[in-house]
């Protein structure tokens, strides 16, 4: 995994509802950064193509045009894995 999709991954994984237009702040990267790396991380990357399913994308506040951004179920067992290994 790159290491920018590592800090998208561990900002969610450290802020839970964090909006995707306040990733590109959090982590330095540039805001097509955050989304290129948010789709990779999703159920389907940004060609359609099966991505990793770390990460969701939610509706945010009404009228919000920028979705929270939740880990799935498997994007919590990985941070659990990186904060306790075995």
């Amino acid at each position: 995994m790159p290491i920018q999709m590592v800090s998208v991954f561990l900002a969610v994984a450290m802020k839970p509802g964090v909006r995707q237009c306040d990733l590109a702040e959090i982590t330095g990267l540039s805001q097509s950064s955050v989304s290129r790396n948010i789709h990779a991380l999703g159920k389907f990357d940004r060609h359609g193509k099966p991505g990793l399913d770390l990460i969701q994308q939610r509706s945010g506040i009404a009228g919000s045009k920028s979705p929270e951004i939740r880990l799935t179920k498997a994007g919590k067992e990985l941070a659990q894995r990186l904060i306790l290994p075995r």
